[in-house]
C-alpha cells in the first residue's frame, strides 16, 4: 500500500523535513524520525511511521486529490489568518499546479502569483486586468476568501 500513491522513499523523508522546516515537528516529534530515514527503506516501518505521522497531524491518506484539496484548506486558512505571506501560499500552490502539469482548476492562483512577482519586481503586470500593485493583495485576499475546495478538481488527463 501507498500513500496518497507515493512509495516509501526520500519523497516522504524530503516532506518530513519541510514540515519541520514550517514547525510540524513541535505537533509530532515523529517527523524527525521520518527525516532521519536513508536509503534502504523499509516499507513496512515506513508504512507505520507515516501513518502515525498522518495521524498525529490530523492528515489522511487519502486520494490525491482529497490530500490537495486539505493542503490547500490550509494555506487558505494561513493566508486568511495572516499566518502565511500570500507569496509564500502563492508559490506552494503554483509548485503544485507545476507538479499536476498546469490543473484547470489553479489557474487562478498561477495568474495571481505571476501578477504579483511581476508588479513587485517590474512594476506593472499583465495577468489580471487593470490591477495594480495597491489593488491586488485585496484582489488575492477576496479571492482566497472566496475560494471553496470544491472548486478544486484533478484534471482527467
Amino acid at each position: 500500500m501507498k500513500h496518497c500513491g507515493l512509495p516509501y522513499d526520500e519523497t516522504w523523508v524530503n516532506w518530513s523535513e519541510d514540515m519541520i522546516a514550517e514547525g510540524f515537528d513541535k505537533k509530532c516529534s515523529d517527523l524527525l524520525v521520518l527525516c532521519a530515514e536513508r536509503p534502504p527503506f523499509n516499507e513496512f516501518e515506513m508504512k507505520d511511521l507515516i501513518e502515525n505521522i498522518l495521524d498525529q497531524l490530523s492528515l489522511d491518506s487519502r486520494d490525491k486529490e482529497s490530500v490537495i484539496r486539505d493542503y490547500l484548506i490550509f494555506l487558505r486558512s494561513q493566508v486568511l489568518e495572516r499566518e502565511i505571506k500570500l507569496m509564500e501560499a502563492l508559490r506552494e500552490i503554483v509548485d503544485i499546479n507545476n507538479e499536476l502539469g498546469m490543473n484547470d482548476s489553479l489557474h487562478d492562483f498561477y495568474l495571481f502569483y505571476y501578477a504579483k512577482d511581476e508588479l513587485e519586481n517590474e512594476g506593472v503586470q499583465f495577468y489580471i486586468n487593470n490591477k495594480s500593485a495597491k489593488q491586488i493583495n485585496k484582489t488575492i485576499y477576496d479571492y482566497f476568501e472566496n475560494w471553496q475546495p470544491e472548486m478544486f478538481k484533478l484534471d482527467e488527463k
